[in-house]
């Protein structure tokens, strides 16, 4: 094993063991019909992780960028997610907003 085998290792192992089961949906488009100007239906892709939601500090929400509700969820999943992913945390439903890879070694750890 190398280290970013080890690493991610390590954090699924406390995802697993402190974080939660959580549930993704990704909203796919349909392909664009030209010759009638229209969008086939679209379908839900659904995956799931192990994610610690965290809420932000008081210095950090700013009502525009960062509200009150907004959360903060290291995830790990064998699907990378994606901005537009809907989160399902607690019952409670929360769209990513920005997601950023934590890497070691060319590989993807945690989102």
């Amino acid at each position: 094993m190398n280290f970013s085998t080890d690493m991610a290792a390590t954090a699924l192992r406390l995802l697993n063991s402190y974080g939660q089961s959580i549930s993704v949906t990704r909203d796919v488009i349909g392909a664009y019909a030209v010759a009638t100007g229209t969008v086939t239906d679209s379908a839900d892709t659904t995956y799931t992780g192990y994610g610690y939601p965290e809420a932000y500090n008081s210095f950090s929400i700013d009502g525009v960028l960062i509200k009150q509700q907004d959360i903060k969820l290291i995830f790990s999943a064998t699907t990378a997610p994606a901005v537009n992913d809907i989160f399902t945390v607690s019952s409670i439903a929360y769209t990513a907003l920005n997601v950023e890879k934590i890497t070691a070694q060319g590989s993807n750890v945690v989102y």
